[in-house]
């Protein structure tokens, strides 16, 4: 790895959105479309961003039907921002729009009100969480929480809760430079209307957000090379006593934090001060996404504008820019963007005089050599981060590498061991590692149910930019795809290989690339190789880091309570990491059962989930049987809502490969009613993001398709064949699948293949293991589908 004397880390700054605002339905849309045409130019012009942070209104009343808004709206600036080739991660506080106000006559809302003055009954808020006052404030942002633990939108790897809704810390880490995020919920006491000069902020709200992984806050901060600040209000909003805690000991010293940011004024302000011969603060106060100040019968004014902040590292000095944006008015009488000139920005450019920043600590000061060139980012369609709760495998990390590096040939390895053991974890936790050691690309392919070759010609042209002869053979068109292989060590994962039969050598191996050293193959399978293979045997979790991933998914506190019944859970489990993702999930959904408890409902489930095991697989008896208990679990867990059941069921038809949501939607829903359609959409929404994805049943993929886990695709199928409805499911999947065959032209373009590539292994599958449900005249339609697409593969023709 090079060493780096400069590192750019920058940031786009959001407040105010005020999502479901009246008017927003029929304004937003025009500044939606200026601010993606002037977020392009910028980025273009200053570079890519790493982090996208909200400084709170993001809806207007906090509802649930608001937030859900709001992620279709972060859905469409993530498309943006990987059409731009760039993927930032997300990170927000909430404001006093994003709570629901509770009953004004509530008398605990009163006495919070009331008594907030009183030193001891802010002690006692502060120390129970079970206090009413504490409680009424959980729920008033119950909305908000839920929405941020299920929003899909990428996060940073590196987050911590703290003691408020909202309350968080977080690193990001970009060529050895952290910079640390801490952000306060500074909106918990205006459940009121008009409290100005009477909110608050604690330093015990500091220490909470970063005491998971520090002793507290000022540690924290000082184990980063920068930090940030995020709150909603401006420190004029808090109290007295408040202020003197946000100056005094939340941002002291004053290099602690390199900007402070906040919103809800909804307008634009840079200022700097430095008192008693100390070093700056500085703020940014945001200019609203979109506001409508007087809106009605009074004049209207409109207010939209963001801010985009760039902190350079240069060896041990930095410094800050800023690049503010404001909407005008234009002489045609519509509106853009552009800089903001109430700001004082040199002629000609459209960011700020860099303001300097003092790092925390001091940085190795090593030169890159003359003569060498920084590294590139190497091509690869590795999107997925991986969990952030990867703990137990660092001696297989070390171990994958030495395999894959010991051979001046060909390399392959293969990972096996079974199903939820974490195959498929490990080998993307080794490609993240260890990118900087192949230059030549990393290449993500799934084999179950897809074709590979197909997949090697479709890297080549998308992130290698290769031009491919139309006239070659498909065959051919791989080899070509080989030959003309950038230079540089490559690392090519085959994930979820079925088996090492003669299905391999003809499906994998003749795609394989040369037998060259430059090129590792890394496998996953839950079958093992034969001898030829290099292998790692990935066992079970050892107790240790089982325990370890169970209290990083439910929380150090819980653990310690019942950590003797932790131990006995995890055992029962087989230490698997599935069977813990998915009990882990259940006990964070269900915060007021205790373990023990838990412990007690998966016992019950032990003979319902043994008839979900494989035969083939009663070796591994206790760690499947954890898993299947586990599954048994989260399943009666939506006993209340039979139709997400349901949908599990559905969804186990697809076929072990991603799949998007529409074909879902054509499979279930059958109205042709416009509005009737529309609410269907919604509903079935709910359930999958309520019920499937916030309990780790369905798999939201980076690029917006969704799976299933083998394992849990299996036990769905069981449920599924137990259903009534079976035969009637499988032929609505199979009359989607055959309308998609149908859509596919005969001689098909490159880009008509790129659009149903996706549905490929979806439609074999109707194909080949559902024609019992085809109808006769139906029967040849996916065949055929199937025959022009591998056909179009062959020959392109525009």
């Amino acid at each position: 790895m090079y060493d780096h004397t400069e590192v750019i880390l920058r940031w786009l700054h959001l407040t105010d959105l005020h999502m479901g605002m009246k008017g927003s339905k029929t304004l937003w849309p025009n500044v939606e479309e200026i601010f993606f045409k002037d977020l392009e130019y910028l980025c273009e012009t200053v570079g890519p961003i790493d982090l996208v942070m909200f400084t709170g209104d993001l809806t207007q009343r906090g509802s649930e039907s608001e937030f859900q808004q709001l992620d279709k709206l972060l859905d469409k600036f993530w498309k943006k921002f990987r059409e731009m080739e760039f993927e930032p991660k997300f990170l927000a506080v909430p404001g006093n729009h994003d709570l629901v106000r509770p009953d004004q006559s509530d008398s605990v809302l009163i006495n919070l009100q009331d008594r907030w003055d009183d030193h001891e009954f802010q002690q006692a808020f502060w120390a129970n969480s079970k206090c009413p006052e504490r409680q009424l404030v959980d729920k008033a942002f119950d909305n908000y929480l839920q929405w941020w633990q299920n929003t899909t939108v990428p996060k940073p790897d590196i987050y911590s809760k703290g003691i408020l809704p909202g309350d968080f810390s977080a690193t990001i880490e970009k060529d050895g430079f952290k910079l640390g995020i801490l952000g306060l919920n500074s909106a918990f006491l205006q459940l009121m209307d008009g409290r100005h000069g009477k909110l608050a902020l604690d330093m015990c709200q500091f220490h909470e957000a970063c005491n998971e992984s520090h002793d507290h806050g000022p540690s924290w901060a000082q184990d980063h090379d920068a930090c940030l600040l995020l709150t909603h209000h401006p420190q004029d909003w808090l109290n007295k006593e408040a202020q003197e805690q946000l100056k005094g000991e939340i941002y002291s010293s004053p290099e602690r934090f390199a900007l402070h940011l906040f919103g809800h004024m909804h307008k634009s302000n840079l200022s700097s001060w430095a008192e008693g011969g100390a070093n700056p603060r500085s703020t940014l106060q945001g200019c609203s996404l979109f506001g409508l100040e007087s809106w009605g019968k009074e004049e209207e004014k409109r207010l939209h504008g963001y801010s985009l902040c760039e902190l350079k590292i240069e060896g041990n000095t930095a410094s800050l820019r800023i690049y503010p944006r404001q909407a005008g008015k234009i002489q045609d009488g519509g509106r853009d963007i552009g800089p903001d000139r109430t700001f004082r920005l040199p002629k000609g450019k459209d960011g700020t005089k860099p303001i300097p920043v003092e790092l925390l600590r001091k940085r190795p000061n090593n030169p890159i050599p003359r003569g060498i060139k920084k590294k590139l980012n190497p091509p690869t369609n590795i999107i997925n981060r991986g969990t952030p709760y990867f703990v137990g495998r660092d001696a297989q990390l070390e171990q994958l590498h030495r395999e894959l590096q010991q051979t001046n040939k060909l390399a392959i390895c293969a990972i096996a061991g079974m199903g939820g053991v974490g195959k498929t974890e490990l080998a993307l936790q080794y490609a993240l590692k260890n990118q900087d050691n192949y230059p030549g690309g990393l290449c993500w392919f799934q084999v179950r149910g897809l074709d590979l070759g197909t997949q090697v010609v479709s890297f080549a042209r998308t992130e290698l930019g290769l031009t491919i002869p139309d006239q070659l053979e498909f065959n051919e068109q791989v080899r070509y795809c080989w030959r003309n292989w950038p230079e540089g060590t490559a690392l090519i994962v085959l994930d979820d290989v079925p088996s090492f039969s003669n299905d391999y050598k003809q499906r994998i191996q003749p795609y394989l690339p040369p037998a060259q050293s430059r090129f590792k193959v890394l496998v996953t399978s839950r079958q093992r190789p034969g001898a030829s293979y290099r292998r790692i045997d990935l066992d079970v979790l050892s107790p240790g880091a089982a325990l370890e991933l169970l209290e990083s998914l439910v929380g150090k506190e819980r653990i310690e309570k019942e950590r003797k019944e932790a131990e006995v859970l995890c055992e029962w489990l087989g230490y698997l990491p599935l069977g813990l993702e998915l009990v882990g999930r259940y006990l964070d959904i269900h915060p007021s059962l205790t373990i023990a408890k838990v412990q007690k409902r998966l016992e019950k489930k032990k003979l319902a989930a043994r008839a979900l095991l494989d035969p083939k697989e009663q070796g591994e008896i206790t760690a499947q049987l954890g898993v299947a208990a586990a599954f048994e679990l989260s399943s009666e867990d939506l006993k209340d809502c039979p139709e997400a059941q349901q949908l599990g069921c559905r969804l186990s038809l697809f076929a072990q490969a991603p799949f998007e949501w529409y074909l879902v939607e054509n499979c279930v829903i059958e109205t042709e009613d416009e509005e009737e359609w529309e609410e269907e959409q919604e509903e079935l929404e709910e359930l999958r993001d309520r019920y499937l994805v916030n309990r780790n049943l369905l798999q939201l993929t980076e690029q917006q398709t969704y799976r299933l886990h083998q394992l849990i695709r299996e036990f769905f199928q069981t449920k599924l064949a137990q259903l009534p409805e079976a035969d009637s499911y499988k032929r609505s999947f199979c009359k989607t699948m055959v309308a998609k065959a149908k859509e596919i032209p005969q001689i098909p373009t490159q880009d008509q293949i790129a659009v149903v590539t996706p549905a490929i292994p979806h439609l074999a599958a109707a194909a080949t293991v559902l024609t019992d449900w085809l109808k006769d005249e139906d029967l040849i339609s996916p065949f055929t589908g199937l025959g022009k697409f591998y056909y179009g593969q062959g020959t392109y023709w525009d």
